[in-house]
């Protein structure tokens, strides 16, 4: 995995971090994160440098499948392909699919080289305010819950109002809120989160407008890259704003047969 890549999930997995991710199991080939609550991603990290294909179909094959069989039904199981572990991400794919498993939904890790040339914000004009209050997080939570269609937890946003590397914003036009957005610094990048309009806004430009705003925000502080990961729904916006594709994210859920349904409808970053 190259290094822009990597950048890219680190900030995703600190993102989840943030909102409470916690280590289930470790040993010394594998990690297994998750966050119990919204948004309930559960993740598999591998030793990169350590686990080779050849050592782990001979003695780590039937450990990593005994160990995805404890995940919780109720999590949204996150898989993306490492450089050179193709069997292993085949093994946890093919592993889920036949143990009551489905892909609910895939998501584009993307970046942008940014060059350091603001961009001029396009109509209609909006103005990005950072979240500083409880009451401005109950805003951003019901804005975001509206556009996503799922429910986001106050209870993990609200630590991130003292955490400095995070800023959240609500857009306005005029005295109206139509969106809300997140900007998440790490090291060698900032990461785009929770990005969405209104549903009474949407179609008006406003999710451009405010991409736009957040790439001059992060030119401003000299930020040499901007990630996120896109839905298919967000791909071609994205695309026209120079965003180059990386790699695929397939998100996982557990198919309850006997209710015909899954447990969770939760496409959240």
């Amino acid at each position: 995995m190259n290094i822009i890549d990597s950048a890219n999930l680190t900030n995703l997995k600190k993102l989840w971090r943030l909102y409470g991710a916690t280590t289930l199991y470790r040993d010394d080939m594998f990690t297994l994160n998750a966050v119990r609550h919204w948004p309930h991603r559960h993740w598999l990290d591998s030793s990169a440098s350590a686990l080779t294909e050849e050592l782990f179909e001979k003695e780590h094959h039937e450990k990593l499948l005994t160990l995805i069989q404890k995940i919780s039904h109720n999590a949204i199981f996150a898989l993306w392909q490492t450089a050179g572990k193709s069997n292993i991400h085949q093994a946890i794919k093919s592993h889920l699919l036949s143990n009551g498993w489905q892909k609910s939904f895939k998501q584009t890790a993307m970046y942008l080289p940014l060059n350091h040339q603001h961009l001029l914000p396009e109509s209609p004009t909006l103005t990005l305010t950072p979240v500083r209050s409880r009451k401005q997080v109950e805003e951003w939570c019901h804005i975001g819950s509206a556009a996503f269609n799922y429910h986001i937890d106050i209870n993990a946003i609200l630590p991130l109002l003292s955490n400095n590397q995070v800023v959240m914003y609500l857009a306005s036009t005029g005295s109206v809120n139509v969106g809300a957005s997140m900007l998440l610094h790490s090291e060698t990048c900032s990461g785009v989160h929770q990005m969405g309009v209104l549903p009474t806004h949407q179609g008006k430009g406003y999710a451009k407008a405010i991409m736009v705003a957040l790439i001059n925000q992060c030119i401003t502080l000299n930020i040499k890259h901007l990630v996120l990961q896109a839905s298919q729904a967000g791909l071609p916006l994205y695309k026209k704003l120079g965003f180059i594709e990386q790699f695929t994210i397939e998100n996982f859920q557990f198919f309850d047969i006997d209710n015909d349904t899954t447990r969770i409808n939760n496409k959240c970053p």
